[in-house]
């Protein structure tokens, strides 16, 4: 079966009213307001629930200020955990907002970027003081996870190319949920999914934490997908987030819509009850980050939906659904809180080569403004501001803090 058939690549319909557009360039987190048609897909669902804004408030009235991460993740989560959060007794609601241990829990996400792509060029990166990697090595523990081999070529088999772009060279198998994930301590693991258990519901984290810890670990089909070496990179810097949507009943198609993730800096303080704002119609992110299909030449934009197939779902299943949706969900926290720009430890990175990270850095990134377009999009032209890159977490924060324990969860005056 040919490559462009077994594609296929659709593009939802212009925004038809744009009723009001705002930026605040002093506050990174509400960048702009646009009012669209009811039935277009929103990159924050979310927001529809009324409910959520006045449980958020509730949790504001006890706890204000929190850092971008915190945030993010109160905005993104389940509605039913919003509700555990708001009866919890001070000292646990405490403990599920601590900034540190969300910080360093959300970070390990952010660890898909491999040593293949460090040549895919940075528009936010300056090369004269981002020297590159140093010879150091993250020293191999025995019950280390080794990568399969064979998986890069099994995934473009399936796949018949770069899923976004169509390319057919330089292509390259990326993980859905981060190889180095599973090489961490398992007092680390432990901690990553209590974090999640805090913010969605334990189905749900269940049904994600099932995908992943079978024997094969991150090895397998369903935890792949083929993308170019350009599209992999941004891939890994949680520059777009794919939204998986219902896999057929014979499990040998699913549609995806991609979605561009602006580019935004982590705070420490940030008030609790600032509803996030994200444009729905993004056509690249940053100064001039943009991805095309390589067959019809047209430019990817946000709302796009993209049907991946396979010839065989028993051979070659599609990617998982749930990692899927785990990848939609923690991706849009790092873009939204500026996380995806922090890098850390390079012990904790998803590269072969486990690079030591530099000191942070200054450089510009690019705050979002509309234009119209001839296709009748919107583009986001971009006026710099700083921003911070390159901060690693400290490591006492990532290797040496204390085993976070689950979530307890006991209503404000009841007993123990």
């Amino acid at each position: 079966m040919s490559f462009e058939n077994r594609y296929q690549f659709t593009q939802e319909g212009d925004i038809s009213s744009l009723s009001s557009v705002s930026s605040n360039l002093s506050d990174p987190f509400i960048t702009e307001s646009i009012t669209t048609t009811s039935n277009k897909p929103k990159i924050i669902p979310e927001l529809d629930d009324e409910e959520r804004a006045e449980l958020i408030g509730k949790i504001s009235a006890r706890q204000d200020i929190v850092d971008s991460i915190t945030w993010a993740l109160l905005w993104l989560a389940d509605i039913e955990r919003l509700r555990v959060l708001v009866a919890l007794e001070p000292r646990f609601l405490d403990r599920a907002l601590l900034a540190n241990e969300n910080k360093c829990r959300v970070l390990a996400w952010a660890t898909r970027t491999r040593s293949n792509d460090d040549d895919v060029t940075d528009p936010n990166a300056d090369a004269s003081i981002n020297p590159g990697p140093s010879n150091k090595r993250r020293k191999k523990n025995p019950d280390d996870k080794e990568r399969n081999s064979k998986l890069p070529k099994m995934t473009n088999e399936r796949d018949g190319g770069c899923v976004l772009t169509r390319a057919d060279e330089a292509l390259e198998g990326a993980h859905i949920y981060p190889f180095s994930l599973t090489n961490q301590p398992k007092r680390d693991q432990k901690n990553f999914w209590s974090m999640l258990s805090y913010f969605w519901s334990p189905d749900k984290v269940d049904k994600w934490k099932k995908e992943i810890m079978g024997e094969a670990g991150t090895e397998f089909l369903g935890n792949m997908i083929c993308l170019n070496k350009y599209a992999h990179g941004l891939w890994g810097k949680a520059r777009f987030v794919l939204e998986p949507l219902e896999l057929s009943e014979d499990k040998c198609s699913l549609p995806v819509r991609f979605w561009w993730l602006p580019i935004r800096r982590y705070s420490e303080k940030v008030p609790i009850n600032t509803p996030p704002s994200i444009s729905s119609s993004m056509t690249q992110t940053g100064t001039a980050t943009k991805l095309w299909n390589h067959l019809t030449e047209q430019k990817l934009c946000s709302g796009d939906e993209i049907l991946l197939t396979t010839p065989d779902a028993a051979e070659y299943p599609l990617p998982s659904v749930e990692l899927l949706r785990m990848s939609w969900n923690l991706t849009r926290v790092l873009a939204m809180s500026g996380a995806a720009d922090i890098l850390p430890d390079a012990e904790d990175s998803d590269s072969e080569d486990d690079s030591d990270v530099e000191e942070a850095v200054m450089v510009d990134v690019p705050e979002a403004s509309l234009v119209e377009q001839p296709r009748g999009r919107l583009q986001h032209r971009q006026s710099p501001r700083r921003g911070i890159v390159n901060m690693p977490p400290a490591r006492s924060s990532s290797r040496g803090s204390t085993e976070t324990a689950p979530l307890a969860l006991r209503p404000r005056g009841t007993s123990k």
